[in-house]
């Protein structure tokens, strides 16, 4: 995948959504979806 194509629409927002949210990109969900993930490992770590 190239640079560029990381700027563009991710395949769970739809085309609507995307022009009144060009932040809901591939880059973007993929950081969210990893920050999200390192939230609940933190919140295991915890549990322990």
């Amino acid at each position: 995948m190239g640079a560029e194509d990381w700027f563009l629409k991710h395949n769970s927002v739809s085309a609507e959504d995307f022009v009144n949210e060009p932040h809901r990109n591939k880059l973007n969900i993929l950081l969210t979806r990893t920050t999200h993930l390192s939230y609940h490992l933190g919140q295991f770590i915890l549990i322990k």
